[in-house]
């Protein structure tokens, strides 16, 4: 058996690892804005139309503006869909799970972590990345963030080719999600560090890469509208209120609050380590690049994904220095052929048990089917339809992208996933409705609604029924009203 094939306990270590992120991240839990990017993957597809510039799938905000800056990944996923079904998309953002969590792996090595606690941190780390785990455009950027990083730190040792292949990267980048706006930045603050050591060659073609990255986004349909897009969302109050993930993170919650904030004890700690024991501060790239990651982690839960990666190093950094790591890399310890093989023998049998108990019954189409209507009004839509549900449909916000992907263009939504096309005032009206901030629900009257779907046990259901709304049918999942006498 050659070295390269020998599996070492550090690489079984790490294939362990690895597969474990796989394992947990193929799980039969569907995001809520899968369906409208399904949605709008098929329309692009098989409508004849291509991209749409303007809302299609509403009728509150109808014709309104739409930057459709995920483009190329809702075709993709539409077409794996298609061929593989939802077990093919679980199974395919588990495997990009996988692989920015090697990634991730691959950074704290570079600190001169050994392979256990270098694991054990990825492991951590990746906890307080899981939400970005699933079939979303959002996990795209984690895994492209983790990638760009490590090219950075290889172009700074000189190890890796020109940094002017970063530019076609972000150009697909852009047209997969708006994430590559920070992965520019990014680039732009090793640029300026580098300048402040002295390398200024690499700073100065840096400095051209990031700029070349910022500018992607006129390289997609909604040129410099993607720009827009994104800054309506973040500067928006309302935007923020209604979406959690643009809220700070919740560290009563598991388990991205719990591992974030082991990361940063941990980060305080062995910064603290650093400076008693006299040994050498981490340079200032990977200070700035765990510092700025981490207060965009802190503003926002969206952003801790790429705080576990873009402060991995510095996290590492500070973890060696708890555990006296010397820094470089470790030695690899020679082992037997005989050896070797009980090593793969036992990768071999994890591999089996985990796919055959926890893997297979997960992503097998019966079980996601059973969790897609335990998650969405699946049964509700079935009785709307054998009733003939008479419109317009006032529907919980979570319920958006499912009524598009199954009902479009039969039926559209009041609202759904995509809060930077209804905007502030819509946003604020369902906000008025759910919350009872209306008592009249005007809101409701304003346009003319005649049918409500809400997730069971709604406050607003109670509500409904109180002021003469029916309410004829009920499955735990969701709530069917309708407006008396209509």
């Amino acid at each position: 058996m050659t070295t390269a094939w020998r599996l070492t306990p550090q690489r079984l270590l790490v294939a362990v690892f690895v597969g474990a992120m796989f394992v947990l991240s193929a799980a039969p839990l569907v995001d809520t804005d899968l369906w409208w990017h399904l949605a709008n993957g098929r329309y692009i597809l098989t409508s004849g139309q291509g991209i749409p510039s303007a809302d299609i799938y509403s009728y509150t905000a109808a014709g309104q503006p739409w930057v459709v800056h995920e483009w190329l990944t809702e075709v993709g996923m539409y077409g794996l869909y298609r061929v593989a079904g939802l077990t093919g998309l679980v199974l395919v953002a588990a495997a990009l799970v996988a692989a920015g969590e090697w990634l991730l792996y691959r950074l704290l090595r570079t600190t001169g972590l050994g392979s256990a606690p270098a694991v054990v941190m990825a492991v951590v780390l990746g906890l307080a990345a899981s939400p970005s785990w699933g079939a979303r455009p959002q996990l795209l950027t984690f895994v492209l963030t983790a990638l760009l990083v490590n090219l950075l730190l290889l172009y700074r040792q000189g190890r890796a080719g020109s940094p002017f292949w970063l530019v076609p990267l972000f150009v697909v980048w852009a047209n997969l999600h708006p994430g590559f706006i920070f992965g520019a930045g990014v680039v732009l603050l090793v640029a300026v560090t580098e300048w402040l050591r002295g390398a200024r060659p690499l700073a100065r073609t840096l400095a051209i890469v990031a700029g070349a990255g910022a500018a992607a986004g006129l390289a997609t349909p909604g040129g410099l509208g993607t720009y827009a897009a994104f800054y309506k969302v973040v500067a928006s109050p309302v935007q923020r209120a209604i979406n959690v993930e643009w809220q700070s993170p919740d560290f009563h919650l598991v388990p991205a609050g719990p591992a974030l904030l082991l990361a940063l004890i941990l980060l305080l700690a062995g910064a603290l380590a650093i400076v008693a024991r006299r040994r050498q501060a981490p340079d200032l790239t990977i200070s700035l690049l765990g510092i700025v990651s981490l207060g965009a982690a802190l503003d926002a839960q969206r952003n801790v994904p790429l705080f576990a990666v873009a402060g991995a190093p510095l996290v590492g950094c500070c973890v060696a220095a708890l555990l006296g790591a010397r820094q470089g890399a470790a030695r690899q310890r020679v082992v037997s052929s005989a050896q070797a093989g009980l090593n793969w023998g036992l990768l071999v049998v994890l591999v089996v048990v985990a796919v055959a108990f926890r893997v297979a019954p997960d992503v097998a189409p019966s079980g996601l089917d059973a969790a897609v209507r335990d998650q969405f009004p699946v049964a509700a839509l079935d009785y709307a339809d054998r009733v003939g549900a008479r419109g317009p449909i006032f529907n919980q916000y979570e319920f958006g992208g499912y009524l598009i992907w199954r009902d479009y263009p039969a039926r559209r939504v009041f609202i759904d996933g995509r809060a930077e096309v209804y905007g502030d005032h819509l946003l604020t009206d369902y906000f008025n409705v759910v919350s009872l901030s209306d008592p009249r629900l005007a809101v409701l009257d304003r346009y003319q609604v005649r049918t409500v779907i809400l997730r069971d046990g709604s406050p607003l259901g109670a509500y409904l029924s109180a002021s003469g709304w029916q309410r004829p049918y009920r499955d735990g999942v969701a709530d069917v009203y309708t407006r008396a006498g209509g």
